[in-house]
């Protein structure tokens, strides 16, 4: 008999069984967007630490230097939206192209039982199990894989501009990580 088997069973390397070439290039095109997505939010906080530090200059130097920061943070949406696009259109390109490999795969597999087998399982929990199963990896291949991308470079950014402006607190507070 065949046990069941869960997600947790199932590793990258068999997620990414049914890829092709094509695949591969959307998902790195993918991972780039959302690197960048990612890395643009530390970016941004350091733009708006600058728009905030404007307010204590020079007041006939106010303008220029908001007019500044403004033209960089419109540069950074830009960027931003840009990369928001490769980000999700790579991995779901890529995703649905693996998900739909995955649930042939999977309706022949269910095909290829004995004939006793149908006998334990009721014909509508086949159409709920290929939905079900194919929905979960369509997920894990598009969204939740963007998103590892983009809290990643998000957080060794941050990691990064903490060092870059006060390391002496970045290491306090990363003393303090493990109590959180």
């Amino acid at each position: 008999t065949r046990g069941e088997v869960t997600p947790a069973d199932v590793s990258v390397g068999v997620l990414l069984k049914y890829a092709e070439p094509i695949d591969y290039a959307a998902m790195f095109l993918g991972a780039l967007g959302g690197i960048i997505v990612g890395a643009s939010f530390p970016a941004f906080n350091v733009l708006f630490g600058q728009m905030l530090d404007q307010l204590n200059e020079d007041p006939s130097s106010f303008g220029k230097g908001i007019e500044r920061i403004s033209l960089l943070l419109v540069y950074l949406a830009i960027i931003n939206i840009f990369a928001g696009f490769m980000q999700v259109y790579g991995w779901t390109y890529a995703g649905e192209r693996m998900s739909t490999k995955w649930r042939e795969a999977y309706v022949r597999a269910i095909l290829s039982q004995e004939i006793g087998w149908f006998d334990t399982i009721g014909a509508s929990e086949l159409t709920t199990r290929v939905a079900d199963l194919s929905g979960k990896i369509t997920d894990g291949l598009t969204r939740k894989a963007g998103e590892l991308f983009q809290f990643g470079a998000q957080s060794i950014g941050s990691f990064i501009v903490a060092f870059y402006f006060c390391w002496e607190l970045t290491v306090v507070l990363l003393a303090a990580i493990p109590c959180i």
